[in-house]
């Protein structure tokens, strides 16, 4: 499924995702926009200042989209850092209330915290949803919260992953969904493999949901995350230069 290239239009298509519609004459904001979705791996923060004023791989990301399909992109961030796939669940309400983060292109202002999310009837023009990691990191990384139960188990992660995604639908049924398949070197052996099993399963599950980029390709690449990674969970520099480029390659081949 690609981008359409001026405004949300309606979706049609199996399998590869697609838009179809008559595109308007002009766009107001926030029609082109994306909604991100996701832990650490996602949630705004100042690492990388020299990408912009938040973070690297979500201006980049919106920086190519707008340069591909002319005039500006958005995106709402509602990431929240230290998050298992069951208690970002618990919180969903509070965080899609309003964006953590919002932005558009590199060196832009970036909107205050607690920006108000648009209206239901206003669709992102895709979700991007990553989350899994934390679930594997139970005991590598202290401290962390209390997890719900269900994180390590193929039935219970499945049904809370579904609820994220069943929540977000509730709101805008008709924006598509992409699902990254995450990647960390502290994780649990062979847990990224396991979780992206159970990711392939729960997209099945529900209309208009798809894979995103692969983390165990684009993070891990050739050696093992040190290029990519600052300490083996999260983007460095060149980390987030791949997964805009990863996410840009989905979203508008």
């Amino acid at each position: 499924m690609a981008l359409p290239p001026t405004a949300h239009a309606t979706w049609s298509g199996s399998g590869a995702s697609a838009f179809s519609g008559a595109a308007p004459s002009a766009v107001a904001a926030p029609a082109r926009w994306l909604l991100l979705v996701g832990d650490s791996k996602t949630a705004p923060n100042t690492t990388h200042p020299e990408f912009g004023s938040d973070q690297g791989w979500q201006p980049l990301l919106i920086a190519s989209l707008a340069a591909a399909l002319g005039g500006p992109y958005q995106y709402y961030n509602v990431g929240l850092g230290s998050q298992s796939v069951g208690s970002y669940l618990a919180t969903i309400s509070t965080r899609m209330a309003s964006a953590l983060d919002t932005g558009t292109t590199p060196g832009a202002t970036v909107a205050a915290p607690g920006t108000t999310m648009p209206p239901a009837g206003t669709g992102p023009a895709a979700v991007l949803l990553n989350l899994g990691v934390n679930d594997s990191l139970l005991t590598a990384i202290t401290p962390f919260p209390a997890f719900p139960a269900g994180s390590t188990d193929a039935a219970g992660w499945q049904a809370n992953y579904l609820a994220i995604v069943d929540y977000v639908r509730t709101r805008w049924a008709s924006s598509p969904i992409y699902c990254m398949r995450w990647w960390s070197r502290l994780a649990t052996a062979g847990h990224d493999t396991t979780e992206a099993g159970w990711i392939d399963t729960a997209i099945t599950l529900r209309p208009n949901c798809f894979l995103g980029p692969d983390e165990r390709v684009v993070l891990k690449g050739s050696d093992n995350g040190a290029t990519n990674t600052y300490d083996g969970i999260h983007m460095g520099t060149a980390g987030h230069l791949a997964v805009a480029a990863a996410w840009k390659a989905v979203l508008w081949p």
